[in-house]
């Protein structure tokens, strides 16, 4: 069907974004609010509603609405159970309260699984079949793509590659797990890791960049890597140690030919992304290396909102089957 016109919502925990695309994907507008989380999810909820409306307004009709949302999430039934950043959010059917409000078929997707498909439909892994995309910011999240179709498994949660243990007994996650990836190789851990370093190395530039000791974030870490810092140097190569070890078990169970990695600490770039590779090209099994590709994502952070509407417009499509 040609004309199609779809709407694609990107829910954080301190922003909502929307945008109208058309069928090929084009960005016709966009819309964004704080989401301003700690008054409540019927404000939340009329944020998303605002943006949507003011989007919608320069389009003849729209198809559908594809929603992306912080996990955990039923994707099949459209409900947030409970995702930290926003409280209070327990078992909320999401998609069934935009849907009500109006009145066009909402779909609801984890915000990782849907960055993983809006890079395999209109970025970096566009050409492939089996993408494997992670995002390495705050946290760790991630989607599988086989055979050209997104790996959701039994109830949608499928993809939390962020939470795979890759140092038994190492530091506490966020969830309250040991040793998990996002524990050691998000920006959150590299930050920790770079504060707690500083204030027994005075010699690092870290430390004058950011102001005092305390200030030390990833970004920071980043930005005296590329100046050359070995103190820095050394934590993102350690944080694409833990990656890389993680990527040779996914890997190994998936068969992927394209990783593809996005997220604010992905802007390392090869200060990240060398050590991991280097990691993954010495464990892997020979028939795993071949054509394997470990790139930086190409669509940057409008990546989720590409995903939403890229679900909103197989799932209008389907519709009109």
């Amino acid at each position: 069907m040609s004309n199609r016109y779809v709407i694609g919502v990107d829910l954080g925990g301190s922003r909502v974004r929307a945008v109208l695309a058309n069928e090929k994907g084009e960005f016709l507008d966009r819309c964004e609010f704080p989401t301003l989380a700690d008054k409540g999810l019927y404000f939340v909820l009329e944020r998303i509603l605002e943006c949507v409306r003011s989007v919608s307004s320069n389009a003849p009709r729209i198809d559908a609405i594809g929603v992306g949302a912080p996990g955990p999430i039923n994707s099949k039934e459209g409900v947030v159970s409970n995702p930290p950043n926003l409280p209070g959010w327990v078992n909320v059917p999401l998609a069934k309260l935009i849907e009500e409000k109006t009145g066009i078929p909402t779909f609801l997707g984890n915000d990782a699984n849907l960055a993983a498909l809006g890079e395999f439909t209109y970025g970096s892994g566009k050409y492939v079949q089996h993408l494997i995309y992670i995002t390495v910011s705050t946290g760790v999240g991630g989607g599988i793509i086989i055979d050209g179709q997104l790996l959701e498994g039994h109830n949608g949660a499928a993809g939390e590659v962020g939470h795979m243990v890759v140092q038994p007994g190492g530091p506490k996650c966020s969830c309250g797990g040991y040793g998990h990836l996002e524990a050691l190789s998000s920006g959150t851990a590299i930050a920790k890791r770079a504060r707690e370093a500083a204030s027994l190395n005075k010699d690092t530039i870290m430390i004058e960049l950011a102001g005092s000791v305390d200030k030390i974030n990833a970004k920071i870490v980043d930005e005296a890597a590329k100046k050359g810092d070995p103190l820095a140097l050394k934590l993102l190569e350690q944080a694409g140690q833990w990656l890389g070890y993680a990527l040779i078990n996914l890997i190994h169970i998936f068969n992927p030919q394209m990783i593809s990695i996005g997220g604010g600490v992905s802007e390392a770039g090869e200060l990240l992304l060398g050590p991991a590779r280097k990691v993954v090209f010495e464990g892997l099994m020979p028939v795993f290396k071949q054509d394997l590709q470990i790139v930086k994502a190409s669509l940057g952070g409008d990546v989720g909102l590409a995903g939403a509407v890229a679900l909103a417009l197989q799932e209008s499509a389907k519709s009109k089957v």
